[in-house]
């Protein structure tokens, strides 16, 4: 008996997965579309599936697949830090300091989104965030 064991190297294992993306993320994004038909249709693992709905999620700022519910299109945007208000103009919210601070209110969700996203890669640097505050509200 001997002891050897033997490996299989693969190369760019996920390389079909690039190959598939665009027609997945189509489907994905369709809300008639359910999880166990797309794993069917692209043959995937749980963790190819994965792979292509983090994908997804990430370059579409959804939160999760879009579904039906109660007949209607449900979809989830990213809104982290935001509350919109019935007026329609969003403020953004962090937790500082336990202490919860405005970086202001916007007149859309997009201006609001818009801001968010440049407070968070700037790391909320206040300087920054009252530059954008006189620039976008």
């Amino acid at each position: 008996m001997s002891n050897e064991v033997n490996f299989r190297i693969i190369e760019n294992a996920d390389g079909d997965l690039d190959l598939i993306y665009n027609e997945f993320k189509k489907d994905f994004l369709n809300p008639k579309v359910h999880v166990p038909e797309l794993k069917k249709k692209y043959d995937l693992s749980v963790a190819k599936y994965k792979h292509l709905r983090g994908k997804v999620l990430n370059e579409t700022g959804l939160i999760e697949k879009p579904t039906l519910r109660g007949g209607r299109n449900y979809t989830i945007t990213n809104k982290r830090y935001i509350i919109c208000h019935k007026t329609g103009k969003c403020t953004i919210y962090k937790t500082v300091n336990k202490y919860k601070k405005s970086f202001g209110t916007y007149p859309d969700f997009e201006t609001a989104k818009l801001v968010r996203d440049k407070l968070v890669e700037c790391d909320w640097d206040p300087e920054e965030a009252s530059r954008l505050k006189k620039q976008y509200q």
